[in-house]
C-alpha cells in the first residue's frame, strides 16, 4: 500500500470517527458542527484516493452543514447548495460515480435541512445507500465502513433519543 494510500485511509479513518458521534449527539447544531469537521477530513481522503467529485461535494457539505446550522430560517440557502451540488456534478461528471455521490450530496442535503434531529438521522440512513454504491465502485473499504457505522449510528441515535407516544415527524424541505 502507496503512502498516500496508507494516509488516505487514516483521514478517512478520522472521518468515519466523528461521523459516528455526530448522530449520538442530541441537539441539531452539535450534529451539524460535527459533521463540518468529518467532512473536511473526507474532502482531504476523497482528494487522495481520486474522486474528483466526492471531494467538492465533501467541501460544499462541510460549507452547507455550518451554514445549514446558521442559517435554517433562509430557504434560499437549502436550494443554493441544491444548484451548487449539481453544478459541481456537471463540472467533474465521470459517470456512475458522479451520479451516485450527487445522489448522495442531494439526500445529505435534504436530511441536515430538517429541523427534527429524528427526521436528520432518517435520511441520513437512506442517504448511504448511494454512498455504499459509490464506494464499492470506487473500491473505498473506509467508505463502505464509514457508511455502515453511519447508518447504525443513525439507528442507535433514533431509537436513543426516541420519546414514548412521539407525534409522528413528517420529513420536509421546510420545517
Amino acid at each position: 500500500m502507496s503512502a498516500t494510500i496508507l494516509s488516505a485511509q487514516l483521514f478517512g479513518f478520522f472521518a468515519l470517527l466523528l461521523n459516528v458521534v455526530s448522530f449520538q449527539l442530541k441537539h441539531r447544531n452539535s450534529i451539524l458542527m460535527t459533521i463540518f469537521i468529518s467532512s473536511m477530513l473526507w474532502v482531504i481522503y476523497w482528494f487522495m484516493m481520486g474522486a474528483i467529485t466526492a471531494s467538492f461535494v465533501c467541501i460544499l457539505g462541510a460549507f452547507r452543514a455550518r451554514h445549514f446550522a446558521k442559517y435554517r430560517d433562509k430557504n434560499y440557502v437549502f436550494w443554493f447548495y441544491m444548484a451548487l451540488i449539481f453544478i459541481i456534478s456537471i463540472v467533474t461528471f465521470s459517470g456512475w460515480i458522479t451520479i451516485l455521490s450527487a445522489l448522495g450530496a442531494f439526500l445529505t442535503s435534504i436530511a441536515n435541512w430538517q429541523k427534527d434531529e429524528q427526521n436528520i438521522r432518517k435520511i441520513t440512513f437512506v442517504k448511504s445507500f448511494p454512498w455504499i454504491a459509490h464506494n464499492i465502485i470506487v473500491h473505498s473499504n473506509i467508505g463502505l465502513l464509514a457508511e455502515a457505522l453511519s447508518m447504525s449510528s443513525a439507528i442507535v441515535g433514533f431509537f436513543r433519543y426516541k420519546k414514548k407516544n412521539q407525534p409522528k415527524s413528517n420529513v420536509n424541505l421546510f420545517i
